[in-house]
């Protein structure tokens, strides 16, 4: 009787402890979920949507982990709403797999997200600018300051002579007053140039310094250049030169330039010919392309558009 007793107890026993492994290995498996979900999330709370849209048009560079994919996968899995729909869509972009991130944000954006439909007239404005343009305008008349951006450029740069800055200059303002720093840049340029208004290069720093506060680095590259030229805004030669490689470091190829062509003068920092041929042959590394994606996923994402 107390054999049988005691090899109750152990059969008891490892039923206990093969329960707590079960319930330990479960635990562990739904962390580990959650940390890569969670992980995915904080990538795009890092992330600026500005950012998305100046790497698909190949003014930037943007960095992304391997593993974001990974961890956008994990996050929709969990959680298949629009807005995780539209990170996993961006991840596939990121990862050069532009077909099955158009067929994933098409989704998203029937599912309601306008981020989603955004970013898609970004790649159809590869080829079709006209149609993109009319896309982005419902976005920016919905109130997306992302759009109000997008929309004031291209109406600024793309517009047919002569061009509407009255418009473009309506668009920029109200970004930039919702807080969008592309919009900010875009007002930074027009004050700069005299574009539809005359030139205020102090209004220009104004608003490159804050869209460059917000981590916008085409901007931080502008108030680096004005104050390197001291024309008009006070004239900080190193403070300038420190942004520009600020700017640089961050993928800018015109800071890039600049810093290269500073360090070959030796106007504002010692001459360094080393470093000057160091930010060259970055500029001449860089993806010539105008766009990320080519012209079939333009079309891919055009059409759904037109469903």
């Amino acid at each position: 009787m107390k054999n049988l007793r005691e090899t109750s107890i152990k059969r008891c026993g490892i039923a206990i402890s093969s329960l707590i492994a079960i319930v330990v290995s479960v635990v562990t498996t739904a962390n580990s979920q959650q940390t890569l979900s969670s992980k995915c999330q904080n990538y795009f709370d890092s992330t600026p949507d500005y950012e998305l849209v100046e790497y698909i048009s190949g003014a930037t560079t943007l960095e992304a982990p391997e593993e974001l994919n990974l961890w956008c996968k994990t996050l929709y899995e969990e959680e298949p709403n629009a807005r995780n729909a539209y990170y996993l869509g961006i991840s596939q972009l990121l990862s050069d797999d532009s077909i099955a991130s158009i067929k994933v944000l098409a989704h998203a954006m029937r599912e309601g997200s306008l981020e989603a439909r955004i970013i898609l007239a970004v790649i159809v404005e590869r080829d079709f600018p006209i149609r993109a343009l009319t896309i982005t305008r419902d976005a920016a008349e919905q109130g997306s300051a992302l759009a109000m951006g997008i929309l004031g450029f291209s109406t600024l740069v793309r517009g047919s002579p002569p061009q509407d800055y009255s418009e473009a200059f309506m668009w920029l303002d109200r970004g930039a007053g919702q807080g969008d720093a592309r919009s900010m840049l875009g007002l930074a340029y027009m004050y700069a140039k005299g574009l539809g208004r005359k030139v205020d290069r102090p209004a220009a720093l104004q608003w490159a310094l804050r869209a460059s506060q917000l981590g916008h680095a085409q901007a931080t590259a502008m108030a680096g250049i004005l104050y390197l030229s001291g024309n008009g805004v006070p004239h900080l030669p190193q403070e300038g030169f420190r942004l520009l490689l600020q700017a640089a470091e961050a993928g800018v190829i015109s800071a890039q330039i600049a810093v290269a062509s500073q360090y070959e003068s030796g106007l504002v920092v010692p001459r360094d010919p080393s470093r000057a041929d160091y930010w060259r042959s970055v500029v001449r590394s860089r993806d010539s392309k105008p766009f990320r994606v080519d012209g079939e996923a333009a079309k891919l994402a055009l059409s759904y558009f037109d469903d």
